[in-house]
């Protein structure tokens, strides 16, 4: 195997698991997850550790007993990232910034009628 195809295989299984944790909001734990994705205990814990590094993902306690030790459970981190929208008619601006569960942080609307002029554009 390449070590570029090796990387991309890498990248594969960091982005399933994320989106499964991500997909999870109550939590998930490593042997769900790899259950869940057919992937092993080592490749489960790698991804899980570097995504917790990168502030991605957390512990989040313990989860559900099914008897005998209570696993860890792992769920997102939702203001690890933040994405503006901005929305601009010919009265107003409106801009949003949220994070990644889509949660409003914070919005602000800004009356302001469009006018092909510089001062609107620097506006």
């Amino acid at each position: 195997m390449s070590e570029t195809m090796g990387a991309s295989i890498k990248k594969m299984n960091r982005a399933k698991i994320y989106r499964l944790i991500y997909e999870t909001p109550e939590g998930v734990s490593k042997q769900e997850i790899m259950h869940r994705l057919g992937l092993s205990l080592p490749t489960v814990t790698q991804n899980l550790e570097e995504l917790q590094q990168d502030g991605l993902v957390k512990d989040s306690g313990a989860a559900e007993s099914t008897g005998g030790r209570r696993a860890r459970s792992f769920s997102v981190v939702k203001d690890a990232r933040t994405a503006v929208g901005i929305d601009i008619s010919r009265e107003h601006f409106t801009a949003v910034l949220v994070d990644l569960s889509g949660e409003v942080i914070c919005r602000e609307k800004q009356e302001i009628s469009f006018s092909r002029t510089s001062a609107y554009y620097q506006e």
